[in-house]
């Protein structure tokens, strides 16, 4: 005779125990210090590249204007040209809409006329994800020589 008749039959404990559960948690925690400066310096390059990308594209902008008129103030029929209207599709970087604004774009056009040259400028905002990356701010000017203010790393690190 059994001393318990409506006893449920005894199973075996299943689940982790509290040493494999830390031993899980260890490995993803060396995992992710590994992961994750990795990841940051990919995004961190995703930024410098999109607003190297807005700065080589104003700069195709103001060289059709200067095809146009010889002039990197003025538009074909002679009408002044404001050059940051002129630049107003790359303002930015991300274009508007695509995520935390890292960079403004700026043109400065020599006040002379003609306007024979011109300086672009991706300028780091000031509480933007890329406030504080080593490479400064970007500049490209009417011969295409590009440029770094403000930065710690060198110019063929920044610039690829």
């Amino acid at each position: 005779m059994k001393p318990f008749p409506n006893a449920p039959p005894l199973r075996l404990q299943q689940g982790l125990t509290l040493i494999e559960l830390m031993v899980a948690l260890a490995i993803v925690g060396l995992l992710s210090a590994v992961v994750y400066p990795r990841y940051q310096n990919y995004v961190s390059q995703a930024r410098r590249v999109d607003a190297q990308t807005q700065l080589l594209s104003a700069q195709q902008w103001m060289e059709r204007l200067y095809n146009e008129s010889y002039d990197y103030a003025k538009s074909a029929n002679g009408q002044d040209v404001s050059p940051l209207l002129a630049v107003q599709a790359f303002k930015s970087s991300p274009r508007a809409g695509e995520g935390l604004k890292a960079y403004d774009i700026s043109v400065s056009v020599a006040t002379l006329s003609p306007s024979q040259t011109f300086l672009l400028t991706a300028k780091r905002t000031a509480l933007g994800p890329a406030a504080t990356d080593a490479c400064g701010d970007f500049t490209l000017d009417h011969h295409g020589v590009r440029g770094l203010v403000n930065n710690t790393k060198s110019l063929s690190e920044c610039w690829k």
